[in-house]
């Protein structure tokens, strides 16, 4: 594969989304939000990474995109040279799929810059990407990215599991877990420090891991992140929290996300609910009034009756699943944990948690 280089010389800000073929028109209505906010004096560079042959059709529509741009052009990668190895040793769960470790390729895809940004496809731009491209990162590390909200898990259980599997990534508490669907590279930075074979390293021992490229990126670069302001991630959907004497790191946060809610930079639909398939969910106004001015209006439409036609299907068969799941988890007991039984017992149970979560929320 030709290495690639910036687009422009000056004022280039590099901008990466990665998705396999049914998100992306997401990932263009993502773009198209970031073009609606951008700027004469610079030129937005935007590279879609996939897996399989994309269409004409599509890339006609995104292409409609920078029509009225001079200072923007989008570049379809396929990562499939790259994800060649990893196939088959990869977890992919329900409501993921085998693009979410196409980030995980950013350094050596783009070998040759020195700064990218990186945006999971379910997120929409309210003002300038040039805002976090200009982040300045702490002397030693290598990503900007916003603390995620893993760590206040609503029940004591769900604090514990999550203490142990940060300790397991090598963190010392769940509150230097980081989310990775938006992203600042410092490549040249990751390229001076050699973390190549430290990423491969995590690739190897995490690839199964539950949080699938977001623990393997936790794990490779807890000591070299920048916390950056949450109004660059800000979640849609309000974290759960248990009553109201909350310790001081969970009424920091809150009152962080307070900040961040006067003047979001970028929304993150992150988790299950997306404003495609939940229209009344925070902030899916906003999105879908972008989306129904994008080239990608009618693929939105029809994605969306076929999300829900699947999510009916499932939840006709739901106690199917749930006696499935148990088959699973006993068959994992016998195994001794060996095999895959414990992960398809998982899948299932996120099966039966996004389908009955869809029903409560499209009731009439």
């Amino acid at each position: 594969m030709t290495l690639l280089t910036p687009a422009a010389k000056n004022n280039n800000i590099s901008v990466v989304f990665a998705c396999g073929a049914g998100f992306l028109p997401y990932a263009g209505v993502a773009a198209a939000s970031l073009l609606q906010h951008a700027q004469k004096n610079c030129f937005y560079d935007i590279f879609i990474l996939h897996g399989q042959p994309v269409s004409a059709e599509i890339k006609k529509q995104f292409a409609a995109l920078t029509t009225p741009h001079a200072n923007a052009q989008i570049r379809f990668i396929n990562v499939a040279p790259f994800l060649a190895a990893w196939r088959g040793k990869m977890l992919v769960r329900e409501n993921m799929s085998l693009a979410s470790y196409y980030r995980l390729f950013i350094p050596q895809i783009f070998a040759r810059f020195d700064k990218v940004i990186y945006l999971d496809s379910d997120v929409l731009l309210c003002r300038d990407i040039a805002l976090l491209y200009e982040q300045k990162l702490d002397p030693g590390t290598v990503l900007g990215a916003v603390q995620d909200a893993l760590a206040f898990s609503p029940t004591p259980k769900q604090q514990d599991f999550v203490k142990k599997h940060c300790r397991l990534l090598g963190l010392k508490s769940p509150l230097e877990y980081f989310n990775s669907g938006v992203l600042l590279w410092d490549l040249k930075a990751f390229r001076t420090q050699n973390l190549q074979d430290k990423l491969q390293q995590c690739m190897q021992k995490l690839a199964p891991s539950p949080h699938m490229d977001q623990d393997i990126l936790n794990a490779a670069f807890c000591q070299h992140i920048t916390f950056l302001p949450m109004t660059f991630n800000f979640f849609a959907q309000p974290p759960v929290l248990p009553g109201l004497n909350l310790p001081p790191a969970w009424a920091d946060y809150i009152n962080r996300r307070a900040q961040a809610m006067q003047a979001p930079c970028i929304i993150h639909y992150a988790g299950v609910q997306k404003p495609w398939s939940y229209p009344r969910m925070p902030y899916a106004d906003l999105w879908l009034k972008t989306a129904k001015g994008s080239p990608f209006a009618e693929d939105v439409l029809r994605l969306a009756k076929i999300y829900a036609r699947t999510m009916r299907k499932n939840y006709r068969l739901r106690w199917l699943y749930w006696l499935w799941q148990w088959v699973y988890r006993i068959q994992n007991r016998l195994q001794n944990g060996r095999g895959n039984a414990a992960q398809k017992a998982f899948a299932l149970q996120e099966r039966i948690q996004t389908c009955t979560l869809w029903k409560k929320y499209t009731k009439r």
